[in-house]
């Protein structure tokens, strides 16, 4: 109880400096090495349970999104930035999913492929 008392006190200001006076990239950055971070925590959960990951498709994609979002920043009009980038991100939720299906059919058992390209 008390180490996530001490780590809310350390972290809660970090994070309301890096939210409120932080440029996009370096916020995007930040962003980016909590979700690899997340990633990796979740594909150990999957392994857990028998599934075999599609661990550098996964990291790649992660990646490539917060790169978009870096690249993404400081555009003149900021609410058409941020319309062609909610679009551009459905998008490439849409296309990863079918990358990952077709990597996963790669694999001689199917039967593994699915729930990797899943998960």
């Amino acid at each position: 109880m008390i180490k996530r008392i001490a780590t809310a006190v350390v972290l809660i200001p970090i994070v309301l400096l890096l939210v409120l006076r932080a440029p996009v990239p370096l916020v995007a950055a930040v962003t980016a090495v909590v979700a690899l971070l997340t990633v990796a925590e979740f594909l150990r959960l999957t392994e857990s349970y028998g599934v075999q990951p599609l661990r550098k498709p996964t990291y790649g994609a992660v990646v490539l999104f917060f790169i978009l979002l870096m690249l993404n920043a400081g555009q003149e009009n900021p609410l058409l930035s941020t319309d062609i980038f909610g679009v551009a991100a459905a998008f490439a939720a849409t296309i990863v999913a079918f990358v990952f299906l077709s990597i996963a059919m790669r694999r001689e058992n199917l039967a593994t492929g699915y729930p990797a390209a899943a998960a």
